[in-house]
């Protein structure tokens, strides 16, 4: 679990850092776990993500490495298609984190805005 402060809300989310983890998300729940789900590259790069299997529809942040926004995806819509909608960064990114949709627009969320980042308590 880590804590995110975003758009002047604090947030504990849930922290994907594998491989599988990646791949797999959001597939197949019910609901986002905690808060949201916050996303840990190695490095930055242009991050892609889909939304196959998933069964609601979510906001997507993309943060560079100081965590500012650097692309919102908002309410990214679920789809049984994979060749679905992809939703990217489109320049490098560190972090992706994964919000109920309608969020970003609720709490101003918006490229250039800045998310600070720490452990969880």
């Amino acid at each position: 679990m880590m804590h995110v402060r975003i758009g002047g809300t604090g947030l504990e989310v849930h922290v994907v850092k594998s491989f599988w983890a990646k791949a797999k998300g959001l597939m197949f729940r019910d609901a986002l776990p905690e808060d949201g789900m916050l996303f840990i590259f190695s490095r930055p790069k242009t991050l892609d993500f889909w939304m196959m299997f998933m069964r609601f529809p979510i906001d997507i942040v993309f943060l560079d490495a100081s965590g500012k926004v650097v692309a919102v995806h908002h309410n990214a819509r679920p789809t049984l298609n994979p060749l679905g909608r992809i939703y990217s960064s489109c320049v490098p990114a560190k972090y992706a984190l994964e919000v109920k949709a309608g969020f970003c627009k609720m709490h101003g969320v918006r490229k250039g805005s800045v998310a600070l980042v720490s452990p969880g308590m």
